[in-house]
């Protein structure tokens, strides 16, 4: 997807042109639109989510954390502070020491 050999077949006008771009997601959260895909019955509903268990197929989507889940997830994070390769010049460093003995 946008990198094909034509022309216009590449760069960002050519993802932007992809169906997907087209759907009004706020609206299809609302109930407001129809699905691009409708896996409700027939062939398309067994080749597109066969196999997944009715459970999951009928429930409603959860786009965001109620304020339980957010606090548990807070929680669970306390005390983290991503360092972008700190790992990484940590190891190096641990290389550079055995390199010297």
């Amino acid at each position: 997807m946008g990198s094909g050999a034509a022309p216009a077949d590449r760069g960002w006008a050519a993802v932007r042109g992809r169906p997907f771009f087209a759907v009004d997601w706020e609206a299809l959260r609302a109930r407001r639109a129809a699905p691009p895909i409708d896996v409700s019955g027939g062939v398309a509903a067994d080749r597109m989510a066969g196999n997944f268990d009715e459970e999951f197929t009928k429930e409603d989507p959860a786009y965001a954390y109620d304020d339980a889940q957010r606090t548990a997830f807070e929680g669970a994070l306390a005390g983290f502070d991503f360092q972008p390769h700190a790992h990484v010049r940590r190891l190096a460093a641990d290389v550079w020491r055995g390199a010297e003995a």
